[in-house]
């Protein structure tokens, strides 16, 4: 008996202490619910047409990729789009941009005709310290040569710091914010890891006392 009670004391101890596993890539920035169910209005990405929105991080990170959610005319797909991460809307310092082939997905029709499609931009590798930054779409391009719009969601349902975004169109001006969410992966030694440690060992270090001492109390 004292052997198993022993044995399932360091058992225990050893799960305590082994150190938590980096987050699996995730999303980092929510804007919230594409149409349909938010169908308020699109603006045009493509052509002479484009459109900034904010987006905030909290630590360090890894942009590993983006999707945002269009409005495109039945049957038509995005193939590529111009992006650009910067400290300012349509400015500022260029963290990252390119032109890139993307990933378009259909999820319905909405009440105006359009196709609702999930865009998604894979593959990028941008690190990005906390704070407050712009990501523009421009030139879209699709297989129908049609123009592409990137769907307004105002904001519904968004889940991350900082939103909804502010967003801007180069044409209009002030604009509601637009539907897209921010991936990658929190890198190691951001804030948040370096407060979790000591934190951890607060609250273990009472536990793993209190196990020994009721480990004492049945094999003494």
């Amino acid at each position: 008996m004292r052997r198993l009670l022993a044995t399932l004391f360091l058992l225990s101890a050893a799960l305590l202490i082994v150190p938590a596993q980096a987050q699996d890539p995730g999303v980092l920035y929510d804007n919230g619910l594409p149409c349909p169910g938010y169908c308020h209005d699109a603006w045009q990405i493509s052509g002479i047409y484009f459109v900034t929105d904010s987006l905030v991080v909290n630590t360090n990170v890894k942009v590993t990729g983006f999707d945002f959610w269009t409005w495109e005319y039945p049957g038509d797909r995005v193939l590529r789009v111009q992006w650009t991460i910067s400290s300012d809307p349509f400015g500022g310092t260029v963290y990252a941009s390119g032109l890139t082939l993307t990933h378009d997905m259909l999820l319905g029709l909405n009440e105006y005709g359009f196709d609702i499609d999930k865009v998604t931009v894979n593959g990028l590798a941008v690190d990005l310290p906390p704070g407050t930054y712009w990501i523009t779409l421009q030139h879209a391009t699709d297989a129908l040569h049609d123009p592409i719009y990137w769907d307004e969601n105002s904001g519904e349902d968004c889940h991350s710091p900082g939103c909804p975004s502010s967003a801007f169109d180069n044409q209009v001006g002030t604009i509601p914010s637009e539907s897209f969410d921010i991936r990658g992966e929190q890198l190691p030694g951001s804030d948040d890891q370096k407060n979790s440690s000591p934190t951890s060992g607060l609250f273990w270090g009472p536990v793993l006392i209190g196990m020994a001492a009721t480990l004492r109390r049945f094999v003494g």
